[in-house]
């Protein structure tokens, strides 16, 4: 396991989940949705982690044996119907996506005027449900082995070889997924 490869389970806010984190035999990367943790790694990766983060292993128990199942092929990004101009920005709300406006008063009418909200681009502020990327998930939620996750957490996993869940359908216990060289805990959630 690197730590590139972990780095894309860790938060960018400034905060102690930024980088990933050794303690004890394991070293961790967590975005607060996901947990995944590997063998401790040679090299330091220098985040400082959370102290509760035993706290969430005992809530998940101990790794299962058996009942793993193998976690399906995830289907392709859809192009997200929220930001029509693509790029993942949505439409320019003053101008209409057009990139500039007519002004007009009493006196006189002035066509053409390069839009100030969006400096003439047509486009609006970064979209929400895509974050940017202009894609989505086709289905909001994916259901393994009975249990319903959030589909954009389950694609983050896919990363890792031979993913496998064990379900528990109970919505605050974790589930633990397992892999090549690690395992992770992700919270299920309701249908």
């Amino acid at each position: 396991m690197y730590i590139d490869t972990l780095m894309q389970f860790c938060t960018d806010n400034g905060g102690t989940l930024d980088l990933p984190w050794t303690a004890g035999e394991w070293t961790y990367a967590s975005n607060r949705f996901i947990v995944v943790r590997c063998p401790a790694l040679d090299e330091d990766p220098g985040g400082r982690g959370v102290a509760s983060i035993d706290r969430v292993y005992r809530t998940a128990g101990p790794k299962p044996e058996t009942g793993w199942v193998d976690v399906p092929e995830m289907r392709g990004l859809v192009p997200c119907p929220m930001c029509s101009i693509g790029g993942g920005r949505s439409v320019c709300h003053e101008c209409d996506g057009t990139g500039s406006v007519t002004l007009s008063n009493k006196y006189s009418t002035y066509d053409d005027i390069t839009c100030d909200s969006c400096d003439g681009s047509g486009c609006g502020d970064f979209c929400e449900p895509c974050n940017g990327t202009g894609r989505v998930e086709p289905e909001p939620v994916v259901e393994i082995g009975g249990v319903w996750f959030i589909a954009g957490f389950v694609r983050q996993l896919t990363i890792f070889k031979n993913l496998q869940v064990a379900p528990v359908n109970c919505p605050d216990q974790p589930n633990w997924f397992r892999f090549d060289g690690g395992d992770a805990l992700l919270l299920p959630t309701r249908s």
